[in-house]
Formats: C-alpha cells, sequence, structure tokens
C-alpha cells in the first residue's frame, strides 16, 4: 500500500459515513417518467422519452463527493393476448455510470460500447442521460403491422453498489484488480453481502425507481 494509499483511505471511509443512518429525505419534485414520442423511422420503431426530476438531491450530493452513480432503462415492447398473458416482443436496456471528477469539476459518463462523454455541468448532465431521444426498439418488420402494442418502461438510479465500494477498497488496500479472492463480507464495513442494500437504504444510498406504461398503438398506423 503507498502512502497515498494509506491517505486516502481513512477519507473514504469518513465518506461513506458523512450521511447518517436514518437522515431524512430532502424535499424535492416527483420523479416522473414521460413518453415524448414513439415512431417508425428506416424500418425500426423508436421511442423518445424523458425522465423528469430523476437525480434527488441525495444523489447529487453523492456524485459531487466523487462517488460513482448508475442509472438504467428498461425498455419493453409487449403485445397483448386476450384471455392470456401479454407476450414481450422486444426489450433493451440502455444504462450510463456517471464520475464526477472533483479535480477537474466535470461529470464523465460511461455508457457500453460508446466513447466516454464529459460534461460540465450538471444542467447539461441532466439533458444527456435523463432525455433519450431516437432509442431503438424492434424491427418493423418482426412486428404485425396491424397488431396492437405498448411499452412499459422502468428508470433505475444507483446511487453506489457494493461492486464499486470494493473496487475502491481494493486500490485503498494496494490491491490488483482481479487477483484478490472473492470476499464473503461487505468489505469495510463487515457487511455481508445480503445485507449491503439494506444498509445502503437507511444511510440513504438505496435504489430509486420508477415504472410506466404507454397507450397503446398500431405499428401500420405510425408509418
Amino acid at each position: 500500500m503507498t502512502a497515498m494509499q494509506r491517505t486516502l483511505r481513512p477519507l473514504f471511509y469518513v465518506l461513506l459515513l458523512s450521511l447518517p443512518l436514518g437522515a431524512p429525505a430532502a424535499v424535492r419534485a416527483e420523479s416522473t417518467l414521460l413518453f415524448d414520442d414513439f415512431r417508425v423511422r428506416e424500418e425500426w420503431l423508436e421511442l423518445d422519452f424523458r425522465f423528469e426530476n430523476g437525480f434527488s438531491a441525495k444523489v447529487i450530493e453523492t456524485m459531487g463527493r466523487g462517488l460513482p452513480a448508475t442509472i438504467e432503462y428498461e425498455i419493453e415492447l409487449w403485445r397483448p393476448r386476450a384471455s392470456w398473458f401479454d407476450k414481450l416482443e422486444a426489450s433493451r436496456r440502455v444504462s450510463y455510470q456517471i464520475q464526477y471528477d472533483v479535480i477537474e469539476r466535470e461529470y464523465r459518463v460511461y455508457s457500453p460500447g460508446r466513447i466516454a462523454e464529459i460534461h460540465p455541468s450538471i444542467d447539461e448532465l441532466r439533458r444527456a442521460v435523463l432525455i433519450q431521444r431516437s432509442i431503438p426498439i424492434a424491427r418493423l418488420e418482426d412486428l404485425h403491422p396491424r397488431s396492437s402494442y405498448y411499452i412499459a418502461l422502468t428508470a433505475r438510479v444507483i446511487p453506489i453498489e457494493l461492486k464499486q465500494v470494493r473496487e475502491v477498497e481494493a486500490w485503498l488496500e494496494g490491491k490488483i484488480p482481479g487477483n484478490e479472492d472473492p470476499p464473503t463480507t461487505g468489505g469495510i464495513f463487515g457487511i455481508p453481502e445480503r445485507l449491503f442494500g439494506f444498509v445502503a437504504s437507511l444511510a440513504g444510498f438505496g435504489d430509486e425507481e420508477i415504472r410506466t406504461k404507454s397507450i397503446s398503438f398500431v405499428p401500420e398506423a405510425l408509418e
């Protein structure tokens, strides 16, 4: 363990414990998922939507201290079936990991298969990850043109994950990622993995999730 790691380790512990257990939640506007448009373009069914008030004050504060946060969107296309369960025709997951650089004072956004984006302000970050445009859902040729469909949309904000805590802890202990034995407890707190989510929720770091469903539509009518 280097001298810098020995110095940062206690600071990291203090950072995670800086919000007291059971702290009252800040008053905030209610989060809302809104469908802006779904259309057919170049033989694809596409979706526009936005996540109003997606970042709570707690999440913004957590990111501002340098801890990563994750936002996920789960998009499902369903076809209703009379006297039977609705059929899932297509699904898509879009995720972003957000890391605030406390030195450069900028937000870095990582998404699978894409180059990292840099945003200098929280307002720019909101526009980048809370407003989604032209998300492809399914090929038109795979759908029944005269059948009715609807879209189920889930947004999930994850302020902190056990995996992320362990990665930082391993670095602070001078371990090489991938070489250490899998831990059986929650590391710095000695918390079993199955209890980490519960403790995180008590400290105000629990996941926030919201779901909504679109009106029914017929693909043929969108062309």
